[in-house]
């Protein structure tokens, strides 16, 4: 939970002196505000998005707890909870499943990096068997050692392996750290045990035993009904128009931004099941937590072409009132793993909503693509206006002169071509990127 300490000060004057008078308020949520461009009057508001305990892991406020107006003196003047939505869903998984063959010795990495099955106490020294029989007289006068009749696969053949009863020696309460897997398989696999080579043996410690399995096989489908929530859409706004520097900060709720009257708006996503792999990925294993004395024989995965996109938005108003309603082009599908959901840009005087996302065709989801949708606030009409390759990515802007400095995150494996527009919508310059070249530089024409 991020919290917030916002303090008030006063000063007094009085008989020359000055006198600190501190009104504190601690606030719990987020803090954020509407965008001038978008507010009904100047009178600035506060918002506040809060969690729903004090849970600090949480990366997201609880919107459906309201979000809260406040005004200069830190009261709350307004709360709006935005409309409850669901989308229902269903996905189909393909099960699999699998079946233990055999447990074998796990390799581990010994300080010399080689690789090998077991640790031994001393594998270069052999004991002679005689000192076996001295060493554990006593377990084998009470009928604790008995013979291993597992194939546990050391390097060489021994002519038999020996180990100790614990259950006899300590009870069965001892057992659980003294054989591995021991709730399924007893005392089968002891953790140490005795190699005999003629009249020599050799003690080993086994740090971990592994299953052997068969091939997955399909062994079915299942279909899992799914709900998601649809929350008011988080919006990040840029003011290109700014001469001095960039305006940015995010926002949920606006008043001016798709109509022109006090009442306040927002946005709610709209969803749909998508072919694009990148929007999100669902294996399910048997194990819930991982064990690996114990067999994972069964997993679902989800079936391919399944995946959850943006279909869309709804305009709703503070009152729920849905407002107008935009479907995204058909054969895109907006992303939902983005910091923000989408963004607000302010360039040249024109106002648009920018949907990142990828087109439905690209089953791998490796190509972005940017859609820019015309905001009008004289009377509620959003319409795709552009739709560009890559994904967007907001900085200052370029002053002519300037040097302007680019560096590919993808090591520019195919090449690129960078263009650059003016406010006014004209092209300023383009510059051609050899592939394999990481960075560039170049300047602005006066």
């Amino acid at each position: 939970m991020k919290k917030f300490l916002l303090s008030l000060v006063a000063l007094l004057m009085a008989g020359g002196s000055v006198f600190d008078v501190c009104a504190q308020k601690v606030i719990d949520g987020d803090i954020s505000v509407i965008p001038l461009p978008f507010r009904y009057d100047a009178e600035p508001l506060l918002m506040l998005s809060q969690y729903a305990s004090d849970d600090y892991q949480r990366e997201e406020p609880d919107l459906s707890l309201g979000i809260q107006l406040l005004d200069a003196d830190l009261n709350v003047v307004k709360t709006i909870t935005p409309a409850s939505k669901t989308f229902k869903y269903t996905y189909t998984y393909q099960t699999y499943m699998r079946y233990v063959t055999g447990v074998q010795l796990a390799n581990w990495s010994s300080d010399s990096g080689d690789l090998t099955r077991v640790s031994s106490y001393n594998t270069r020294r052999r004991y002679p068997s005689a000192y076996f029989q001295t060493r554990y007289q006593d377990a084998i006068s009470q009928g604790a050692v008995v013979k291993v009749t597992e194939n546990l696969g050391l390097s060489s053949t021994p002519d038999s392996i020996l180990a100790l009863d614990y259950s006899i020696l300590l009870g069965t309460d001892a057992c659980s750290a003294r054989y591995w897997g021991y709730s399924i398989y007893g005392t089968r696999f002891p953790r140490e045990f005795f190699a005999f080579y003629g009249e020599e043996y050799v003690s080993y410690y086994v740090y971990q035993y592994e299953y052997i399995y068969s091939d997955w096989q399909a062994a079915g489908t299942a279909l899992s009904e799914r709900t998601k929530t649809c929350k008011p859409m988080e919006l990040f706004y840029i003011n290109l128009d700014n001469e001095y520097d960039v305006e940015s900060m995010e926002f949920y709720l606006s008043q001016t931004l798709f109509n022109d009257d006090a009442a306040y708006e927002y946005l709610l996503p709209k969803y749909k099941v998508s072919s694009v792999s990148n929007v999100e990925e669902d294996v399910k294993s048997s194990m819930s937590i991982y064990d690996p004395e114990k067999p994972d024989t069964s997993r679902t995965e989800l079936a391919s072409g399944q995946g959850l996109a943006l279909a869309g938005f709804e305009v709703v108003s503070e009152d729920g009132t849905v407002l107008s309603e935009i479907d995204v082009e058909s054969d895109f599908d907006g992303m939902l793993e983005s910091e923000v959901d989408a963004g607000v840009v302010c360039i040249g005087g024109k106002k648009y909503l920018v949907i990142e996302g990828c087109l439905n065709e690209d089953t791998n989801g490796s190509h972005y693509v940017s859609v820019f949708y015309s905001l009008d606030n004289t009377g509620n009409k959003i319409s795709a206006v552009k739709r560009v390759q890559g994904s967007m990515r907001l900085t200052a802007p370029a002053r002519k002169g300037n040097p302007v400095n680019v560096i590919f995150g993808d090591d520019n494996q195919e090449g690129s071509e960078l263009r650059v527009y003016s406010a006014n919508g004209a092209q300023a310059t383009k510059v051609t990127v050899p592939a394999g070249q990481t960075s560039t530089q170049f300047t602005i024409p006066s």
